[in-house]
């Protein structure tokens, strides 16, 4: 069976013990963190359709 292992290494159940965290405020965290992800993509997309990308300011810049 596969442990869940957060980014510093520990698993769920480690911090858990040591922070208390609970399941539903782990998914609340991420769930923010997915929204502004998605956030940034649509920023995103709207420059690239819009034709303004930082690659092509630095060549107009550097020109």
């Amino acid at each position: 069976m596969a442990r869940a292992v957060l980014v510093d290494g520990r698993s769920y159940a480690e911090a858990v013990k040591q922070y208390g965290y609970r399941r539903q405020t782990a998914y609340a965290a991420t769930k923010i963190v997915l929204q502004h992800s998605k956030h940034f993509q649509r920023a995103k997309d709207l420059e690239i359709a819009a034709g303004v990308t930082r690659s092509k300011k630095k060549q107009n810049t550097g020109s």
